[in-house]
């Protein structure tokens, strides 16, 4: 037996503290490079995702994010350029230490586009005063490592859009709530850029200090590149968002109109395209006493609207609360619900130009049609119509569901077994061979199932001579 054993050192360094002038406390890292993973640090796993910046995490300093003498307004950042096309944030992973206190703190991130201000000190800094980021900011509570070890924080985003970001350059800040929290730095930038013309210490943000600058200080002689990596998707990922309104009342009495609505903050428009948005369900919870006093009605942000249902349902299909769901692969026309609860789904009825709506187009239409072409941007409203005295219910929830079209055609990587020789037995016309199946990985599914479609399987008995599979 051998026996293998692992040895685990540490670097020692000795600490030492620099105040600078512009109140940045810098010190070494007690044991070097030795890194305790840390909390939150889970990403999704998705082939589409790819580095966009990354540092060499090879620095022995740091910087306190927050010191004593400035409060905890302050926030330390770095200007950086971004690399490749991916332009979705699902995550920032920043690495820190602490020398003294292990008690738990609070960490705010947030991003700008370009600078955090216009900046009178000297150095570029993208092309203008920034901008904050909608969506950037996050407070999160960190447990700390083991003192005066690095440990990592990652900030997971469900999808931060920086598509509109033409110069790749942004600025990422990062606050702590107390003092003795550093933020490694000094690192050399291995995936993404300095901005052009940076000066080779650098330069770094400080804002919320006493430094005047429209609350930030642009400062020299810090070789800052702080240690950060960020992950990106090429593609925002699926919407499925909700109403945020409470259970409203639908009527009673003729003429009531209910809206309810959903703000969709992701970018995009409906279409075939990858990238694009298709229209996956529509869902409306909700309870009438009649079912078919209703007309129902979805409204795009662009102000299309379509008749999801008109007067459908009988005199008891909502009775019992139930979930009312359109999707253009339903087999069922809304139209044929005349009593009883709703199937699965329908399709939607159409028609609906105007309001109220006498009756709906039918037999069905596809939403991806009425809707090509529109962005899913903004306010997307259900309006509920009740044309009849004497009955009423509630609507509880509304709900609306989009895919983002992901398949971009890329080949797969297929990956064959070797040519195979064997010799037979004398007196024998063949011999029994065994292989491997072939691999194959999809550039936007990973692994992918594969099937031999051709030739004998693995085990079989094969003739003398070539046989291809």
């Amino acid at each position: 037996m051998k026996k293998i054993t692992f040895f685990c050192a540490f670097w020692c360094f000795i600490l030492s503290m620099v105040t600078h002038a512009q109140q940045e406390t810098l010190v070494s890292i007690p044991h070097g490079n030795s890194t305790v993973k840390a909390t939150n640090t889970t990403e999704p796993q998705n082939m589409a995702l790819s580095t966009i910046y990354d540092t060499s995490r090879t620095s022995t300093s740091g910087v306190e994010i927050t010191p004593v003498a400035n409060g905890p307004a302050t926030s330390m950042g770095d200007a950086i350029v971004l690399a490749g096309s991916a332009r979705f944030v699902k995550s920032v992973t920043i690495d820190l230490f602490n020398l003294v206190s292990a008690a738990p703190y609070n960490l705010t991130i947030s991003m700008y586009t370009d600078c955090t201000s216009a900046g009178t000190a000297a150095g570029p800094c993208g092309t203008g005063a920034g901008v904050l980021i909608p969506g950037s900011v996050l407070t999160q509570t960190v447990t700390p490592g083991p003192l005066g070890f690095i440990y990592q924080h990652t900030f997971n985003y469900a999808s931060l859009n920086l598509s509109s970001e033409v110069d790749n350059t942004i600025t990422v800040m990062i606050n702590a709530s107390r003092s003795d929290v550093f933020w490694r730095y000094g690192d050399n930038v291995t995936v993404g850029a300095q901005p052009a013309g940076e000066p080779a210490l650098s330069v770094s943000t400080r804002c919320g200090s006493s430094i005047a600058n429209n609350g930030c200080a642009r400062n020299f002689g810090i070789q800052n590149n702080f240690t950060m990596t960020i992950v990106a998707d090429s593609f925002q990922g699926d919407i499925v968002q909700c109403s945020t309104d409470p259970t409203l009342p639908l009527g009673p009495g003729s003429g009531v109109t209910t809206l309810t609505t959903i703000n969709v903050a992701q970018t995009g428009i409906v279409g075939t395209n990858s990238g694009n948005y298709v229209i996956n369900q529509i869902l409306a919870d909700l309870q009438h006493t009649w079912a078919d006093d209703l007309e129902i009605v979805l409204i795009s942000p662009s102000g299309t609207q379509v008749a999801l249902s008109t007067d459908n349902g009988g005199s008891t299909g909502l009775d019992v609360r139930s979930n009312l769901i359109f999707r253009d692969d339903s087999p069922n026309n809304i139209t044929t619900w005349t009593t009883g609860a709703p199937l699965a789904s329908y399709r939607a009825e159409g028609g609906a130009t105007a309001h109220p709506v006498g009756a709906g187009a039918g037999p069905g239409v596809n939403l991806n049609t009425i809707f090509a072409g529109q962005s899913v941007n903004g306010i997307w409203t259900l309006r509920l119509y009740d044309d009849s005295f004497g009955d009423g219910g509630s609507i509880f929830d509304f709900c609306i569901n989009f895919t983002e079209i992901t398949q971009i055609g890329a080949l797969p990587n297929i990956v064959c077994p070797l040519d195979i020789v064997i010799n037979n037995t004398t007196g024998t016309c063949g011999a029994q061979v065994f292989f491997a199946n072939a691999v194959a990985i999809d550039p936007e599914d990973g692994l992918i199932p594969v099937a031999q479609t051709a030739g004998p399987g693995t085990g079989s008995i094969f003739p003398v001579g070539d046989t291809i599979i």
